[in-house]
């Protein structure tokens, strides 16, 4: 009898046989299919939070949140993820959540949150969610920073979900 190679026993050798799998992206997110697997993950933008309250974090926060709304997107879409999955006909799926949760000077969260309003600032401006002169992206690491380290305040970033199903064969 012959044994399978350890590499064919790895759950993910096949996502390298492009007839095995199909990667899409949907509304910004991605969707996979792969062996007999429906797998998806997407933001719970409205988890993001910090505590005590740092205003500016807050802010960044509420206007990517009406940037999904405005654009048409939903931006709790993690959570909803049970609902679609059942709705679209697939089974009820195995889900998980994490989110990274930061503070002190050193923290990756102002300097990402910076960044994500730098690139979005175009689409604020087009869909009315905030000017430039609001953002004011090129201090808003700094102000971001200086308001939590007077808080001694944590940051959470929106909780990312993910949902896999075994699909019927």
């Amino acid at each position: 009898m012959r044994r399978p190679s350890d590499e064919s026993r790895h759950p993910h050798s096949q996502l390298r046989h492009p007839s095995s799998r199909s990667w899409r992206l949907h509304d910004g997110n991605v969707h996979a299919e792969y062996l007999g697997q429906s797998t998806s993950a997407y933001f719970d933008m409205r988890a993001a939070r910090s505590t005590p309250v740092v205003p500016t974090y807050q802010w960044c926060c509420d206007r990517i949140i009406a940037l999904y709304e405005r654009a048409g997107l939903e931006p709790d879409m993690g959570s909803r993820l049970f609902g679609a999955f059942v709705r679209a006909g697939l089974p009820a799926p195995t889900m998980i959540g994490a989110g990274r949760v930061e503070g002190g000077a050193d923290s990756y969260v102002y300097r990402y949150i910076a960044a994500t309003m730098r690139s979005l600032l175009p689409m604020f401006e087009r869909l009315g969610v905030a000017t430039a002169e609001e953002v004011d992206v090129d201090t808003l690491e700094a102000r971001m920073r200086a308001k939590a380290l007077e808080h001694a305040s944590s940051l959470v970033l929106p909780t990312f979900v993910a949902a896999w199903a075994r699909t019927p064969t």
